[in-house]
C-alpha cells in the first residue's frame, strides 16, 4: 500500500480511507505493508492516529521533502520543482524502499492512492520491474478539462495518469461519473478495469464521538435560546468549495435583520485556508456570525458533528465527478445537511441517496439564502438525511468491496 495519506499525517480526509483499509483488511484476509514518506514530509503531523494503526500492519517508510519548505529558501519555490506534486523527491527513495520490500515480502497486489499523484508515479514503476497486480486507486479524476488549472501541472498529471491507467490492472473511484468519465477518455481500456469503492465512516471512530458529545452536553447545559450552529468540517478550497456566494447571503440576511449572534452561529473548523476566509469574513463584517476554527482530533471533529444543529456542504460544479468523504460521516451523524452544490453532480446524487431532498446551487445567493432562512426558522424536515443513509458506506463494509475486488484480481492472475 502506498500511500501518502497515513498517520501522522492530520487534515486530510484521504488518511481515514488508507487507514481503514489497513485496519480492516487482515479480517478480510489480507497482510498490509504500508508504504509511506518519512514524517519531515508532513507540515500537518500528530501521534493522535498512531494508536488506530493494528500492530499486524507492517509499515515502512522513506524520505521524502515537501517543496513548499524544503526547497523554498526564500518562501518561493518555482512550478518545476512540485511537479507532480510537493513531495516528488518520495519517489527518488520510494522506489528503492518498495523493491526491497516486494523482495522481502512477496506481495500479491500493489496498492496506490491519489490526491498525491507521486504515489502512482512509483507505483508504475514497481508494476513495470515486477509485474505485480496493481490497483491504482485515483479516488477522484487526477485531470479533466481545465483542472488543474496550471496547465503544465495539468501535462505532467496527464502523463502520470495515461501511464497509471495503461498499467494498472484495476483503477478505482469514489464516485459513480468518474467511472463514466474515464470509460469515455479511454474507451480502448477494458470497461472491468473501472470500479467504484466508495468512502465511508468509522462507527469505532463514532462510537468514541457519540460519547465525547454526550459528555460536552451533559457540561454544557444548553439551552433552548442558545443560538443554532451550522458547522463546516474540514477544508475549504478556495476554486472547488468558494464559500463567495454562501459568505454574500450571510451578509445580506443579517443586513436584513434575519440572522443575528442570537439565532445563528456558523463554524468553520480547518478550513486549511483561514487567513484568506478571515479577510473576507472581515470585508463582509459578518465576523460576529462565522467563527474560523483550527483542527481538533478526527474523534473531537466527529463529535462537533453530532453536537450541531446542521452541517454545511459546499461543493462547485467543477467537483461534479466527486463526492466529500464527510458527505458519510454527516449521514452517520443523523443532523440535517445543508447541500451548496450542482444538482447535476455525484454530491447531490448521494445526498438524495440518502434523503436530502433540498438543496441549493452553490454560486446562487438567492438560493442559499433561502436554504439558511428555511434552517435557522427550524425548517429542516427536507434536509433530514434518512435512519438508514449511512449504513452503507461504513469504512468496514467498504473494506470487504475492496477485499473483495483483491481475491478476483489475483484469482484471474
Amino acid at each position: 500500500m502506498i500511500t501518502y495519506n497515513y498517520p501522522p499525517l492530520t487534515i486530510s480526509s484521504g488518511i481515514q480511507r488508507s487507514l481503514a483499509f489497513s485496519r480492516f483488511l487482515p479480517e478480510n484476509g489480507w497482510q498490509p505493508i504500508v508504504l509511506t514518506p518519512s514524517s519531515g514530509a508532513y507540515a500537518n503531523k500528530s501521534d493522535s492516529g498512531e494508536k488506530l494503526i493494528p500492530e499486524k500492519v507492517i509499515r515502512e517508510s522513506s524520505f521524502a521533502l515537501d517543496s513548499s519548505r524544503h526547497l523554498a529558501p526564500f518562501g518561493k519555490y518555482p512550478e518545476f520543482m512540485a511537479l507532480p506534486d510537493r513531495w516528488w523527491t518520495w519517489r527518488l527513495s520510494a522506489v528503492k524502499k518498495g523493491l526491497e520490500l516486494i523482495k522481502k515480502y512477496k506481495p500479491d497486489v500493489i496498492w496506490s492512492t491519489f490526491p498525491i499523484s507521486t504515489t502512482h508515479w512509483i507505483a508504475s514503476i514497481l508494476k513495470r520491474k515486477t509485474g505485480i497486480p496493481w490497483v491504482a486507486d485515483f479516488r477522484d479524476p487526477m485531470t479533466k478539462e481545465g483542472y488543474p488549472v496550471e496547465r503544465l501541472t495539468r501535462a505532467v498529471r496527464k502523463s502520470i495518469e495515461k501511464r497509471t491507467v495503461n498499467l494498472a490492472d484495476v483503477v478505482t473511484f469514489t464516485a459513480p461519473s468518474s467511472v463514466k468519465l474515464y470509460s469515455q477518455c479511454y474507451p480502448h481500456l477494458s470497461q472491468s478495469k473501472w470500479q467504484i469503492i466508495y468512502n465511508g465512516y468509522d462507527e469505532d471512530n463514532f462510537s468514541i464521538a457519540l460519547n465525547i458529545a454526550q459528555s460536552q452536553t451533559e457540561k454544557a447545559n444548553l439551552s433552548d435560546q442558545r443560538p443554532k450552529t451550522l458547522l463546516h468540517s474540514g477544508t475549504l478550497y478556495p476554486l472547488e468549495r468558494n464559500p463567495e456566494s454562501f459568505f454574500q447571503a450571510i451578509k445580506e440576511l443579517k443586513e436584513g435583520g434575519v440572522f443575528t449572534p442570537q439565532r445563528i452561529k456558523i463554524v468553520l473548523r480547518a478550513t486549511n485556508n483561514d487567513e484568506l476566509y478571515k479577510r473576507r469574513i472581515a470585508d463582509g463584517d459578518i465576523v460576529d456570525l462565522v467563527d474560523i476554527l483550527p483542527p481538533v482530533k478526527y474523534e473531537d471533529a466527529l463529535a462537533e458533528m453530532v453536537c450541531a444543529d446542521g452541517l454545511l456542504v459546499l461543493q462547485a460544479a467543477i467537483c461534479n465527478h466527486q463526492i466529500p468523504a464527510k458527505i458519510y460521516e454527516y449521514f452517520r451523524a443523523q443532523k440535517p445537511i445543508l447541500a451548496l452544490t450542482d444538482r447535476d453532480g455525484d454530491t447531490a446524487f448521494i445526498l438524495k441517496k440518502g434523503g436530502i431532498e433540498n438543496i441549493a446551487d452553490i454560486t446562487s445567493v438567492a438560493e442559499i439564502k433561502r436554504l439558511l432562512t428555511e434552517f435557522v426558522n427550524g425548517e429542516t424536515a427536507t434536509v433530514m438525511p434518512s435512519e438508514t443513509s449511512y449504513l452503507e458506506f461504513s469504512r468496514k463494509n467498504q473494506t470487504v468491496e475492496f477485499a473483495r475486488l483483491l481475491n478476483e484480481l489475483t484469482a484471474n492472475g
